[in-house]
């Protein structure tokens, strides 16, 4: 038994709805929680019966619709036209039809409207995007109204959330009388040079008109028609006329109620309600579904064991209003397969990386949302064969590089699909139409009206495609235009394009609706399992077994607590920060500086140039290749220059401490690095001996009973400044100590990598001429000088200079990270800790909590038995 099954999942909805069919009056603190898992329910039994979704949205008269009817096996399934045919979502629900009988709409259809909620976020966005537009095309118009109304629609909310006595600001008249009046005085007064801006006025004041001439009670409700009633409705082309007047409101329209929505949803041959059914049905249209019934082999996803699929036929792009970008967002964001129709006849627009943004929007995931397109380039026999010069190999790049028609799909594919060429694919409906095979079920003089030789035309390029293919696969056989023209020189591209459609459906969407059923499943698993829970929470009485559980187990949680912010404000000295109960990691740090020091090889460098407890006397030994002039200068001016080449090669490296410089770096980095591994370990180490403090007190909190029963009875707190789920988390991050020590360790790198490099400032006297020797006094020192000489001395203190100094260094380094990780853990102690009174509260509480708990307990325990059997059985199986 798999959770991701959608006939389990079904099976799971029976059971529990059979198990608290007839459950008795429910606990007050349990009625959100009961209507909460009921609507889990409700959305788990919709996602397991609802079949895969492929939403089709392409660039206006891209021939969405003819291809949809492709795919389905009869391209003029759906209204086709040179305009934009669509305008409204429509979802084509398929199934097997009989065998032999062609692909056909069922006899009726659906029309839902929109509910209050989408008109009011609908409503809201056409008007954002009003105000978009006007900032960057019209700046100089007075947007304030625009904004107050903005600001209306905003505070007014839904008629859930609203005053029930006030209408909310969308279908209030006021609100648009207000509206009117400052778009007919800023934007219908002045030059008609913002067409664009007034389309979209007018596309909202019709939606507004509609909303204040339907009774309220129609909003979100679902109407059956006649089909081709249907596609009329979804056909019929948007408000307004170029150029037109500002449009009024009249009063005396007849209000929209479902006697009226009725009529106007019947066929009417002599159009005697043909403006009023167009003026008040289609702005309120949420999307129409038809039932298509397809010819069986003509289509794999038809069917599948996974309940077959749902097509969405959306507006074009481009010619869509705003009304159906709001739609298209709002729908397209629960799509497991989105095909793009782009239009090969034009490409190199911008619309596909617009369609890319507005999806952005919806779906964050830019991974999820990259792997859900696939684009179709239809009209592709408008596309020319590239003809390429003498002795030019056909590989795929040189094909590329001399066709503009197929760097343009190449270059328009990537910004929808970026390096997944494998999912694109050039269609003609036309080419389909005319190849022998296909059994599409109609002609192409269905469709248009070729003369003969367009239609010859339309076989002489298909064919010159495939010897292109062919050329391509001998030069680069490799390359996916061998198989995506190959495909259209056989077909048109029909069956690759099913094809690639198919595979996608079997390995991201089923895969996807699969995994929407388990998350779903277990949600709503555990909302039942608090609704068990929630129900008998009261029954803890004073002085029973289970009291004095939860007594122990928060007196236990105090107890651990106290010690470790004792324990972490002890640390606020880092000489306390030991490892392993043993010394503590600055003294190690200290031994290590130390040892590190000691064992430099200078030293013994150093102590060779020693003699009886001075320095010996520097060779005279001339340096090589003195000018022969030198040796004509006075004996003065030539001790002078010879002694000066001698301390370039010998004094510096017996009479400076620039020699200890750089191992002095390399053993402060060395010991930083390890200050900061030191300090990893310890929290490690820290960490370990908090957790078995908290143990048992983290496997209570774990259990999914403890959580819902504590949120219950924090509910009794007189004081609900934070939510009772808020307080159990605090419970759980606190008793968490390892996640602490996650935090120290986090925060501990982020100090760490913040330097370039450790600090290695602190160097002692870093010059010539500081060791307590000179080659100065090389003859025959005096005795003050020879006791100041005293090498044993002198290089000890050097020595211990350096050891205190690498130390300074990487304790300082240890001391600063240590401080920014105790803070950050000691600020989330303190902060979580504040649940722990509130819990012991709680538990003193519980005897006044739970007056006749124990009676409630036993009248609910029969009722609840059979739920809780059915949620156990089914945890068992996951």
């Amino acid at each position: 038994m798999t959770w991701d099954d959608p006939a389990q999942a079904l099976r799971f909805v029976r059971e529990v709805r059979q198990a608290v069919e007839d459950w008795p009056d429910i606990p007050d603190d349990a009625v959100d929680d009961f209507a909460d898992a009921g609507q889990h329910t409700n959305e788990l039994e919709a996602v397991a019966t609802t079949p895969v979704t492929i939403g089709v949205v392409g660039e206006f008269t891209a021939g969405k619709s003819s291809v949809v009817g492709a795919i389905l096996g009869k391209p003029d399934l759906l209204p086709v036209a040179r305009r934009a045919a669509t305008a409204q979502v429509t979802a084509l629900r398929l199934r097997p039809g009989p065998d032999g009988v062609p692909t056909a709409l069922g006899p009726d259809a659906t029309v839902e409207l929109l509910g209050p909620a989408e008109l009011a976020a609908c409503l809201t966005h056409m008007a954002e995007k009003l105000a978009d537009d006007l900032k960057r095309s019209k700046p100089a118009v007075d947007r304030r109204p625009l904004q107050e109304f903005l600001a209306a629609l905003a505070g007014s909310g839904t008629p859930a959330s609203a005053n029930p006595s006030e209408l909310p600001a969308w279908r209030d008249p006021r609100t648009w009388q207000r509206f009117d009046a400052w778009a007919r005085g800023a934007l219908w007064a002045g030059p008609e040079d913002n067409e664009q801006i007034r389309g979209h006025v007018r596309e909202l004041h019709a939606l507004s008109d509609a909303v204040l001439s339907t009774e309220p009670s129609l909003f979100g409700t679902t109407h059956t028609l006649p089909a081709q009633e249907a596609l009329k409705l979804a056909d019929m082309g948007r408000p307004g006329t170029p150029g037109a007047p500002y449009p009024g409101r009249s009063p005396a329209r007849e209000r929209l109620d479902a006697a009226v929505l009725a009529r106007l949803l019947r066929p009417d041959p002599e159009g005697r309600h043909e403006a009023d059914r167009r003026r008040l049905v289609p702005p309120l249209i949420r999307r129409i579904n038809l039932d298509v019934a397809v010819r069986p082999g003509t289509w794999a996803p038809v069917e599948s064991g996974d309940g077959g699929a749902v097509l969405l036929d959306f507006p074009g792009l481009g010619a869509a209003g705003r009304r159906d970008d709001y739609l298209c967002q709002s729908q397209l964001k629960n799509v497991e397969t989105i095909l793009v129709v782009a239009r090969g006849d034009l490409m190199g627009s911008d619309l596909a990386a617009s369609f890319y943004g507005m999806m952005e929007t919806q779906r964050p995931d830019q991974a999820a949302l990259r792997d859900s397109i696939l684009v179709a380039f239809n009209k592709w026999d408008c596309a020319d064969v590239p003809e390429l010069p003498d002795g030019v190999a056909a590989t795929g790049e040189t094909v590329t590089e001399h066709s503009d028609d197929l760097y343009s799909l190449r270059t328009d594919a990537a910004k929808l699909l970026f390096q997944r060429r494998d999912r694109m694919q050039p269609f003609s409906v036309f080419t389909a139409l005319t190849t022998e095979g296909t059994g599409l079920d109609c002609t192409l003089r269905d469709l248009a009206s070729p003369s003969e030789e367009e239609i010859a035309a339309l076989g002489r390029k298909r064919l010159a495609w495939g010897r292109l293919a062919g050329r391509i696969a001998a030069a680069d056989p490799g390359h996916h235009w061998v198989d995506q023209l190959g495909e259209y020189a056989r077909d048109g591209g029909l069956l690759a394009l099913r094809g690639l459609l198919a595979r996608h459906i079997e390995e991201h969407g089923a895969r996807l609706k699969r995994q929407t059923i388990k998350e779903q499943f277990l949600r709503t698993h555990r909302a039942w399992r608090t609704v068990d829970v929630r129900a008998g929470a009261r029954g803890v009485a004073a002085g029973s077994p289970e009291h004095a559980r939860i007594i122990q187990r928060f007196e236990q949680l105090r107890t651990a607590a106290e010690r470790l912010m004792t324990g972490l404000h002890e640390l606020r000295n880092p000489a306390k920060a030991r490892r392993d109960g043993g010394a503590s990691v600055l003294a190690r740090l200290e031994e290590r500086a130390v040892a590190q020091v000691f064992t430099w090889p200078l030293w013994g460098e150093l102590y060779a140039t020693l003699q009886d407890g001075v320095v010996a006397k520097a060779p005279r030994t001339d340096p090589e290749d003195v000018p022969e002039w030198v040796y004509a200068l006075p004996e003065e001016e030539r001790h002078e220059f010879l002694d000066n080449l001698r301390g370039r090669t010998q004094e510096r490296q017996a009479d400076t401490t620039a020699a200890f410089h750089e191992q002095y770096e390399k053993t402060v980095r060395s010991l930083y690095d390890d200050a900061f591994e030191q300090l990893t370990l310890w929290a490690a180490a820290w960490a370990a001996e908090q957790d078995e403090a908290f143990g048992e007190s983290v496997a209570w909190l774990a259990e999914e009973e403890t959580a819902v029963r504590l949120e219950s009875l924090f509910a009794e707190l007189p004081d609900r400044a934070t939510t009772p789920s808020f307080r159990v988390t605090q419970l759980k991050v606190l008793a968490r100590t390892s996640a602490l020590a996650s935090a120290a360790e986090r925060g501990a790198r982020k100090r760490a990598e913040a330097r370039t490099e450790a600090p290695v400032g602190g160097f002692p006297q870093l010059q010539d001429h500081v060791l307590p020797w000179s080659h100065e006094y090389r003859d025959d020192p005096s005795p003050e000088r020879r006791n100041a000489e005293s090498s044993q001395y002198a290089v000890a203190l050097f020595r211990d200079r350096l050891v205190a100094s690498v130390y300074e260094q990487t304790a300082a380094a240890f001391a600063d990270m240590l401080a920014a990780a105790l803070a950050q853990m000691i600020g989330m102690v303190q902060e979580n800790a504040k649940a722990v009174p509130d819990s012991l509260q709680v538990a003193q509480m519980i005897s006044a909590a739970a007056r006749g708990g124990a009676k409630d307990e036993e009248q609910d325990h029969g009722a609840r038995q059979s739920l809780r059997a059915v949620l156990r059985r089914w945890e068992a199986q996951k």
